[in-house]
């Protein structure tokens, strides 16, 4: 991966990341793929990916020439504010589903509890299989400790994303499989591909986590 080097997502990043989200994520992605289809790609704005973005704590992979390879979306949810997707949109049954997945595996408290949660990842289509995956999981592992943050969470809608944090050491407290997810007549909603069959949730903590001292919390507060 010589001249490849990992950079923190800005402004600017926005519409390239977007484009990058269309051409390897949203047709590809088990759980988005289904609702594209029908309800066809979210704009920039109804996007919780990039709903991310802002807060600054994302990264991207970027080529020699300066072309974004890869994005992690990662998010701090205590300071997610005012979205709301459309509804009988595509982001309003994801968000919908994840809710529920949300609910079921413990991740709301997570949530609420200083933990970074990992969004969403996304790869280059032509790029893919040559370790990229990894080294931005490295550098989200990085900013957590940088950051102060518990631990990492991390919603695998992926067998190949759920291979790849449990090759790395990541607790797997969750799993939730696509066929017990089912409409008012019993019919299975989501039929991913093999060997997609369901959701995992892994999470990994911050072994250097220091809790505020009651001078910081009164800090914070200002």
């Amino acid at each position: 991966m010589d001249g490849w080097r990992i950079e923190r997502v800005t402004k600017d990043d926005t519409q390239e990341i977007y484009d990058l989200l269309i051409r390897s994520y949203y047709l590809e992605e088990p759980v988005t793929k289904h609702y594209v289809e029908m309800y066809g790609i979210p704009s920039i704005d109804q996007s919780l990916e990039m709903q991310a973005l802002p807060q600054g704590l994302s990264f991207k992979l970027v080529s020699e020439d300066g072309k974004i390879l890869a994005v992690s979306f990662n998010m701090d949810y205590r300071l997610l504010k005012n979205y709301k997707p459309e509804p009988n949109s595509a982001m309003e049954k994801i968000q919908t589903f994840f809710n529920f997945i949300d609910k079921k595996a413990g991740n709301l408290e997570r949530h609420a509890d200083g933990w970074l949660c990992i969004l969403a990842g996304v790869v280059d289509n032509a790029t893919r299989n040559r370790g990229i995956a990894d080294v931005v999981v490295t550098e989200n592992e990085e900013e957590c400790r940088r950051k102060g943050y518990k631990g990492i969470e991390v919603v695998c809608s992926s067998e190949y994303t759920s291979r790849l944090f449990a090759k790395r050491g990541y607790e797997h407290v969750f799993r939730y499989p696509y066929a017990s997810y089912t409409d008012a007549d019993g019919k299975q909603i989501f039929n991913p591909t093999p060997p997609h069959d369901a959701i995992n949730v892994y999470i990994k903590r911050n072994e250097f986590y220091v809790p505020p001292t009651t001078e910081d919390s009164k800090s914070c507060r200002r």
